[in-house]
């Protein structure tokens, strides 16, 4: 008898284990499935750092094009994210395309991006389709744009007045169906859970609005449902212990085209370190660079033209009003001239005092134009009338008179 006394315990340990089997079946099987996808993305938006291996491939109808990415990020400081990648892509047209891309059959791109400091670093090592159409050589250099202050960069940052893209709820609550999983499977060397699913569209504006919430009013999602409801997208994800794979396939039904997008992610929280190049040139002097044709040159062209215009518009009122020319730089601002400074994007004030700050124009009746400083000067021709502007480095003069 005191044999048996040990087969209730037994049997119990039994049931158990095979309670936990089945609730892990369970689990595995019927709720795993559709927490797998968000799962993996509330990891990746958590995760301090990542290494980075991805490639988007676009079928449309005139033109296909590859993109890689490879490299790492730091969100280890959340208002300062630190990312590195080294992107390569080929582009190139499809049979019977009219496109822009139909006179050359393909293109490569090589670059290097990395963001740190709040401003976005680049350096195009390679452009072919764009070097060969234009003829030009581009730039062995770093250039620089400072996101900061754009919408961009206080939407992809995380701080007081503005929840973070990266870690929004968008992300970690991705709508799924049809969710299961598809089998263990052995992917860039790690034994992983393959899952497969579909992303739900119907429940997409919910998952927005959710997301919205946490938003400030500038970074809000402005996404509707026409903006979506001619898309399907499925997904493939591989779960393992050190490393994932998230693979993408979006079809547009309205065009007939299609998006495959490979996301490899790992060595979660490791130490990295990302480093702002050195001597990095402002992105405005790319296109200088380039084409000996600077950005600050084509505003103070714009801005000659404004000038012209305005002159143009002074000569017109004269002419309406038996030769008088408006006596002050009040009447000229009620002329019909609306033209905006290139820079400020604000209308043009009409001073009648040298100009001190760009946006401002100078009118002066019974003046010229001083060859020597660009300035006007009295004339005593009362009509004859001089118009002084502010170039784009804050030191020019540019000086247009009727003579």
């Amino acid at each position: 008898m005191p044999a048996r006394s040990g087969r209730p315990l037994l049997k119990i340990i039994i049931i158990l284990t095979v309670l936990l089997v089945l609730g892990a079946a369970a689990y595995g099987f019927f709720i795993a499935p559709k927490m797998a996808l968000p799962g993996y993305l509330n990891k990746l938006s958590k995760a301090k750092t990542t290494t980075i291996a991805a490639s988007i491939s676009n079928n449309a109808k005139n033109y296909r094009f590859t993109l890689k990415l490879n490299g790492k990020d730091d969100l280890t400081t959340t208002d300062k994210p630190k990312i590195d990648l080294d992107v390569t892509g080929q582009i190139s047209s499809n049979a019977g395309s009219s496109s822009i891309l139909s006179n050359s059959a393909s293109g490569s791109l090589s670059a290097h991006l990395i963001m740190a400091e709040q401003k976005l670093y680049f350096k195009i090592e390679s452009f072919s389709y764009l070097t060969q159409l234009l003829s030009i050589k581009l730039p062995n250099d770093w250039y620089k744009y400072d996101i900061a202050s754009s919408d961009t960069g206080k939407c992809a940052t995380k701080t007081k007045d503005s929840g973070s893209f990266l870690g929004g709820q968008l992300l970690t609550k991705v709508p799924v169906k049809n969710a299961r999983l598809a089998g263990i499977e052995t992917v860039n060397g790690a034994l992983s859970m393959h899952y497969v699913g579909t992303i739900d569209n119907s429940k997409i504006k919910a998952a927005i609005d959710a997301a919205n919430k946490n938003l400030s009013a500038a970074c809000k999602i402005d996404i509707t449902e026409n903006d979506y409801k001619d898309f399907t997208a499925s997904y493939d994800l591989w779960r393992g212990w050190s490393k994932d794979r998230l693979k993408l396939a979006v079809t547009y039904t309205k065009d007939k085209s299609t998006t495959e997008i490979t996301l490899d992610t790992g060595a979660y929280n490791k130490p990295e370190k990302i480093d702002a190049p050195a001597d990095a040139k402002d992105v405005s002097e790319l296109l200088k660079d380039i084409f000996g044709y600077s950005v600050s040159s084509a505003s103070d062209i714009t801005r000659k033209n404004d000038l012209a215009t305005l002159t143009a518009a002074v000569e017109n009122s004269a002419a309406d009003n038996n030769g008088t020319y408006p006596a002050s730089a009040t009447e000229v601002s009620k002329l019909s001239f609306t033209a905006t400074d290139p820079t400020t994007k604000k209308p043009y004030s009409i001073i009648a005092t040298k100009p001190t700050a760009v946006g401002q124009i100078q009118y002066l009746r019974s003046a010229s134009c001083n060859a020597a400083t660009n300035l006007a000067v009295a004339a005593s021709n009362s009509r004859t009338v001089a118009l002084v502007t502010l170039l784009g480095d804050g030191k020019t003069y540019y000086c247009m008179d009727n003579q």
